[in-house]
């Protein structure tokens, strides 16, 4: 699948090259580049349901139409899917966020 980034820090993050301040730990960081990694190499949303590791479930609430998937036991990627015209997925990640 295709990822995109809201924006660049999200995009730094995934590619280990954000220089800002780091509000997260580096063990958190490689969750998620190593997730970003995951979502890459699915070849559709049906394969990300498959794999229990990732919890991958639609969003509630005021994220109606927005998806998660784990980086760990205590933060989620929150993501949008849209499909292009030639069929494929994309997968917009939004933010990086702490569910506790």
């Amino acid at each position: 699948m295709t990822i995109t980034f809201r924006n660049k820090q999200l995009e730094g993050w995934a590619k280990g090259s954000y220089s800002g301040k780091q509000p997260l730990t580096e063990l958190v960081l490689k969750a998620y580049r190593k997730t970003i990694g995951k979502l890459q190499a699915a070849p559709s949303t049906v394969e990300l349901g498959q794999s229990k590791s990732l919890d991958f479930h639609p969003l509630k609430r005021d994220l109606v139409g927005k998806f998660a998937v784990r980086v760990n036991m205590q933060y989620r990627i929150v993501f949008s899917i849209q499909t292009d015209t030639n069929e494929i997925e994309i997968i917009e990640v939004e933010q990086l966020t702490d569910y506790h």
